[in-house]
């Protein structure tokens, strides 16, 4: 048997709330679990990759991207907390059989995600560049969208 296949039989005892040994819990959170980790490598490879060409560049480029990091690891996590606080009440409702209150959690979450990257986008654009800056308003923009396209996929997923 393969890996999808024994995933989704284990996924499938769960929903029927059978019992899992505790081989099959490990191997099924190992298994679940690699996106995650294969996401977090890529991220500090993509950074090593950009502090490296941004290097290539001078102390001063080097010390901008230094700078704007941390910046950059606060939106994230704000983004993150928000988005895992609405993963944990849908994941209770999924587990309790409850579809219908998963996506009304789902639907609740598209507004609280939209005002929260609109705030984050009117911060960034306005105090934290040093003034309007329109290249910067369109790439926050398009995160905006981005974050909204995942939303739709996650509610399009539930069945």
């Amino acid at each position: 048997m393969g890996i999808i296949e024994r995933k989704d039989l284990l996924l499938g005892r769960i929903r029927d709330h059978k019992h899992l040994s505790l081989k099959d819990g490990f191997l099924l959170t190992l298994t679940l679990s690699i996106p995650s980790m294969l996401a977090q490598a890529s991220s500090v490879v993509m950074q090593y990759i950009d502090a490296a060409m941004v290097g290539a560049l001078g102390a001063g480029a080097s010390a901008s991207v230094g700078l704007v990091s941390t910046t950059i690891w606060l939106f994230s996590g704000l983004a993150t907390s928000l988005c895992t606080g609405f993963y944990v009440q849908v994941a209770h409702h999924i587990g309790g059989c409850r579809w219908g209150d998963a996506r009304a959690v789902l639907r609740q979450s598209f507004p609280a995600c939209l005002l929260l990257s609109v705030l984050l986008l009117l911060l960034n654009a306005f105090f934290l560049s040093g003034g309007f800056d329109v290249s910067l308003l369109l790439l926050n923009v398009l995160a905006l969208l981005a974050g909204l396209l995942m939303t739709v996929f996650g509610i399009a997923a539930l069945p």
